[in-house]
């Protein structure tokens, strides 16, 4: 159970608002291993109820996993489906939060092989398949594939290095009301039967235009894992990605014919197309340092990601997180980020162009009351510029307090 407070929860420049909310979050897990074969299934549910009643929402939450091991090989297979208010995942896509009552709901089926081919090397065969929804026409929907081969090699045992094949394809459904130019016909101007005219130059239509923005990057990518020390891990990757990208939309068609004395037929709407090629570098590392009591992460990230506004992002990234125990009972976490999200090839399907800077950070203290509850207390602070769109730079303080029941593990 959480109790949490954000000071500004549309990050609005010139007008806050505030906004807190009770969670109830139960969930149960099972899990089934021998040593061949592991099961893993649990259930989510998320109640929250606020102080502005069009944000109360019940978000559900599942998922499925299984694992063979066999003496050279692993395979893996798992599904999972969530449902998660835009009010926090649009914070780090596209910044539209003013929908209240719509939800994010995602659906992720994985699935991997590793094959080990000798004491140094290894093979690693992967794919998923992601969807997204949000039931809005302010947000595109998504459908991502994702394909890797990889070849592992263990240069000793500290370090090891990585090359292979990828393949991406990221699609978004974008659906907007949009106006057609109407035809001269004689001495009239003429609009399709499910449009009205609203002025020399526009039809309104009723139907919606419907675009889809397809993208494909294959490439190649290459790395290292570095054990430098027992508690000092280091990696390294990057990529180089071909973008093809086809945005095709679709306005409704409609034909018009008319008699005499003008005797002609008029095709509204249509298809068009156009398409784009581009090349992307990516990177990622990451560095962890695990003491005793003390651990810390580093991380540094450039990617493309999907986007809600039916756009590819460019992001940029970089993080940190530290965590220290105090003693058997109390812990200290805190962690802070930086991104930057650009619409890629400055292009955009709705015609609005993303340019942010994101700030983010957050400090917590754990306390164990006993084996079976936790309480937890939470100070966060976020910031983002919006510098495209003009709309400056918003900030918001966030404060939650947990509570967290874990009953004893049943074994049977």
């Amino acid at each position: 159970m959480s109790q949490d407070y954000d000071d500004n929860y549309l990050m609005s420049a010139n007008s806050q608002q505030s906004l807190s909310g009770l969670y109830l979050k139960p969930s149960i897990q099972y899990n089934h291993d021998d040593g061949v074969q592991k099961w893993t299934a649990n259930l989510r549910e998320s109640l929250e109820q606020y102080n502005r009643a069009e944000y109360d929402v019940e978000n559900p939450a599942y998922g499925l996993s299984f694992e063979q091991k066999l003496q050279r090989s692993v395979f893996k297979v798992g599904y999972d489906a969530a449902t998660q208010s835009t009010r926090i995942t649009e914070f780090t896509d596209a910044g539209n939060f003013e929908n209240a009552t719509t939800n994010q709901q995602i659906q992720t089926l994985t699935a991997s092989w590793q094959y080990q081919l000798n004491a140094s090397n290894a093979i690693l065969l992967s794919g998923d398949l992601q969807a997204t929804d949000y039931g809005s026409q302010n947000y595109a929907d998504l459908k991502n594939k994702g394909l890797q081969a990889i070849l592992e090699t263990s240069l000793s045992e500290k370090t090891s290095v990585y090359a292979g094949l990828q393949f991406n394809e990221y699609q978004s459904d974008f659906s907007d009301n949009v106006a057609v130019a109407p035809v001269l016909v004689g001495n009239f101007l003429v609009c399709p039967t499910n449009a009205v005219l609203l002025s020399f130059s526009a039809c309104s239509v009723s139907q919606p235009r419907k675009l889809v923005n397809t993208t494909r990057t294959p490439g190649l990518l290459a790395g290292l894992n570095w054990s430098i020390l027992p508690q000092l891990k280091f990696g390294l990757g990057a990529g180089f990605t071909q973008v093809d990208s086809e945005l095709s939309v679709s306005t409704p068609q409609t034909a018009v014919q008319f008699g005499a004395p003008i005797d002609q037929e008029v095709v509204f709407g249509g298809q068009r197309s156009s398409q784009n090629q581009s090349q992307l570098t990516t990177l990622k590392m990451d560095m962890t340092y695990q003491l005793e009591t003390t651990g810390i992460y580093l991380g540094l990230f450039r990617k493309i990601q999907p986007s809600s506004s039916g756009s590819l992002l460019q992001t940029y990234q970089a993080s940190v997180a530290i965590k220290k125990a105090l003693s058997a009972m109390d812990g200290i976490s805190a962690a802070l980020g930086y991104q930057q999200l650009v619409t890629f090839n400055d292009t955009s399907v709705n015609g609005a162009r993303i340019d942010r800077n994101i700030f983010q950070s957050n400090l917590n203290y754990t306390h164990l009351m006993s084996q079976t509850w936790q309480a937890t207390s939470s100070l966060g602070y976020k910031k983002q510029e919006n510098r495209d769109n003009n709309l400056g730079s918003a900030e918001a303080l966030l404060g939650s307090l947990t509570l967290t029941y874990t009953p004893k593990e049943w074994m049977w």
